[in-house]
């Protein structure tokens, strides 16, 4: 940490800001993961929480989930509230003048510094459509985790730097490489594997395949691994005596009962009725 000649803190690492003002400070961090290129956190702060006038080594994109507050930017103020969506560039001057209570939020940080591609030149995003990946991605923290959770939130971070910076996908190029997604996630189900290993897998550039799968399906490549694997636990329930424990993690889910509550949701009926009325 480095205090300059004008008076600002400069964090060269995010452990070196958490540091500076620790939990006992107004900080509570209720979901932190790192996922490939990506620091993915939901975080609280509250009142008494405050740097000053501070910068960081680090690109960011941020929704403000809960609460409001009035920051300054460079030379401009903001009030940031429930569903904004805001970008900080790297070494950009910004500070809180005022917060009322409590506030939440989802932020998306770049481990190696910048999120790549990535439009930060404004502080305030308005494209419609990346409020509601951010809101996803926030659920899918603060949810009990599966093995497809790791693939789930780096396939919507990286959704969020894409959105972040639009690019034309070919509507029929689309198509042939969720296709060829497909093909290597049913091959390799059970390897569990990342977005950097389907996206190697399949020879194309993970920002482009997250992107181009989202637009053509709907969703992420991680909730579509997710979805075979329930259809082939729905699959096992019918056609085999394996015991639902046994089904349930070979879908993904340590917890048997997080299992069941996504099962339902997805089919509208639990795996013990499947299995009775085989």
């Amino acid at each position: 940490m480095i205090e300059s000649s004008t008076g600002v803190w400069v964090f060269h690492s995010l452990e070196e800001a958490w540091a500076a003002r620790p939990e006992s400070a107004g900080r509570r961090v209720l979901r932190h993961l790192d996922v490939g290129e990506y620091r993915a956190s939901v975080i609280e702060y509250g009142p008494e929480f405050e740097y000053g006038l501070h910068a960081h080594a680090w690109e960011q994109i941020d929704l403000q989930l809960a609460g409001s507050t009035v920051e300054r930017y460079g030379r401009s103020e903001r009030e940031w509230t429930p569903g904004t969506v805001r970008a900080t560039s790297q070494f950009a001057e910004h500070m809180t003048l005022t917060q009322r209570g409590w506030i939440r939020c989802c932020h998306v940080r770049g481990r190696k510094g910048t999120l790549r591609g990535a439009l930060l030149d404004d502080p305030l995003h308005t494209d419609p459509r990346l409020a509601p990946i951010m809101f996803r991605l926030a659920r899918e923290l603060m949810e009990a985790g599966d093995e497809g959770r790791t693939l789930r939130v780096e396939a919507l971070c990286d959704e969020v730097v894409r959105t972040a910076t639009p690019d034309p996908i070919s509507s029929a190029a689309s198509q042939d490489l969720c296709a060829r997604a497909d093909e290597y996630l049913r091959a390799n189900l059970d390897a569990s594997p990342g977005l950097a290993d389907i996206a190697i897998g399949i020879g194309v550039d993970r920002c482009h395949l997250a992107r181009s799968f989202r637009r053509s399906r709907g969703c992420t490549i991680g909730e579509a691994a997710r979805l075979l694997r329930l259809r082939r636990a729905f699959a096992e329930l019918v056609e085999s005596d394996l015991p639902l424990s046994a089904v349930a993690v070979r879908a993904g889910f340590a917890d048997q009962s997080h299992f069941g509550r996504v099962f339902r949701a997805r089919f509208g009926t639990t795996p013990g009725a499947v299995r009775r009325g085989r």
